[in-house]
């Protein structure tokens, strides 16, 4: 007696292997970390450090240098960090970060729980006391 193989259990295979989702492409951009800079709207943004480096899983807290289109150090901005981890479509509770000005040009951000590993897009909008807004983005790449 021949017996025929169902046809819907390679059907039921295939369609099981193209409901999982594909792993988060990594980002092409560099992993943020001390020294790294951006130059968005005339200012120049820097992450001067941050705790723990490399970001990781649990609080993390930066500190960024800005500087204007003079090179000097940018006093009395509005600084806000805003975490978002594209792949997934969440960000952070809160969901920003206000920035206190350590010294001239000098802003701490955080601490912020980076909650799970992955790429995090890590946007800092700065706003002038005279001038345009601008941010700068930076992906932290937390690992497991």
């Amino acid at each position: 007696m021949k017996r025929d193989f169902p046809l819907g259990v390679p059907v039921l295979c295939l369609w099981a292997a193209l409901s999982i989702p594909a792993p988060a492409a990594a980002s092409p951009e560099p992993c943020a970390g001390p020294g790294l800079e951006q130059r968005v709207g005339g200012l120049r943004v820097v992450l001067a450090g941050g705790s723990p480096t490399p970001a990781a899983v649990g609080p993390n807290l930066w500190t960024v240098r800005i500087e204007g289109r003079n090179g000097k150090p940018l006093a009395g901005a509005a600084v806000v960090l805003r975490p978002f981890m594209e792949a997934h479509g969440h960000g952070t509770v809160p969901d920003h970060f206000q920035g206190g000005e350590e010294a001239p040009g000098r802003y701490r951000l955080g601490p912020f729980d980076l909650f799970m590993p992955g790429d995090w897009r890590m946007e800092i909008r700065v706003a002038p006391r005279r001038g345009r807004p601008a941010a700068a983005v930076f992906h932290a790449c937390i690992q497991e």
